[in-house]
């Protein structure tokens, strides 16, 4: 199939946040706000919050979120917005208001990526991004529609575009390959990258910094 096998894993516990979160954290400024997008049922907020940074959840369910905010009582540093982005006229409600991370995990809707871009701060945020890719389909598993998967290098060529660089994005990791579920074997093809708003040199993962995909 020409794929190639990308080092890591998807976990099967619905609470492990995602691996390729788990290795760049360490880029996100201590304590400085996160955006978590089409945030599901937390499982990355739930990561964001204990190290430390407060959080603003969005998706257009926030039912799992909710429950997860009231129940943590230890985190009042959590904002849930119920909001479906994918409306026609939908608003997006938080103008102007920069992060030091944006988190895009599994969610792929081509509008928002100039608003994404923007919600980053100019200074050292880190932009966050892990979604399925073309090539999912032939795993027999949704999502299979070609509009909820990533082109060839297409994460890649949203962030060295003309626009992306002018903001002054630099890209630190990309990954385009298979992963498989330790549990049960299951294969998907994933596209993730990870870029900072810098005008220096970003501090690349070691193996005391970044975490090991496998």
């Amino acid at each position: 199939s020409g794929m190639a096998d990308v080092e890591g894993t998807h976990y099967c516990h619905p609470s492990e946040p995602s691996a390729w979160v788990r290795r760049y954290a360490y880029l996100v400024q201590p304590n400085q706000r996160v955006l978590d997008v089409a945030a599901g049922k937390g499982r990355n907020t739930r990561f964001w919050l204990q190290e430390g940074h407060p959080v603003v959840a969005i998706d257009r369910n926030v039912s799992h979120l909710t429950s997860f905010a009231t129940t943590h009582d230890t985190h009042p540093s959590l904002e849930v917005i119920a909001c479906d982005l994918e409306a026609e006229n939908a608003q997006w409600p938080l103008d102007g208001v920069p992060f030091a991370c944006v988190c895009i995990i599994n969610y792929l809707w081509r509008p928002l990526f100039p608003t994404l871009l923007d919600a980053v701060s100019p200074h050292e945020g880190v932009f966050l991004y892990e979604t399925y890719a073309v090539g999912n389909e032939e795993f027999r598993r949704n999502p299979r529609n070609p509009d909820h998967l990533a082109k060839t290098g297409e994460l890649l060529d949203v962030l060295t575009s003309e626009a992306a660089r002018a903001k002054g994005f630099r890209v630190v990791g990309f990954e385009e390959g298979v992963v498989t579920k330790q549990c049960d074997g299951a294969r998907r093809m994933v596209q993730r990258v990870v870029a900072v708003r810098s005008d220096h040199g970003v501090l690349l993962p070691t193996s005391e910094q970044g975490l090991s995909l496998s």
